[in-house]
């Protein structure tokens, strides 16, 4: 092969190198968003809003009653 026919194929092969790359990073792009898109917090909550309210005013309850409960505990200590 003469250097102008391997020039010509180097050229060829770096335009199809090119499309490839051009193809994996839209496929990474499209991936990237769907994955924002499932792992969403407005998402998530919008899935089950009640089970989120609920584990809210659960965690609500259970570190007021600690605290309540520490407040007591001191209050016994100093006596």
């Amino acid at each position: 092969m003469s250097t102008a026919e391997e020039a010509h194929q180097c050229e060829v092969e770096l335009e199809l190198s090119k499309h490839d790359l051009r193809e994996d990073v839209s496929q990474i792009g499209q991936k990237l968003h769907e994955t924002r898109v499932r792992l969403s917090p407005m998402r998530l909550i919008g899935k089950k809003p009640l089970l989120i309210s609920a584990l809210g005013l659960l965690a609500g309850f259970v570190l007021g009653y600690r605290r309540k409960y520490k407040q007591a505990a001191g209050a016994d200590d100093a006596d």
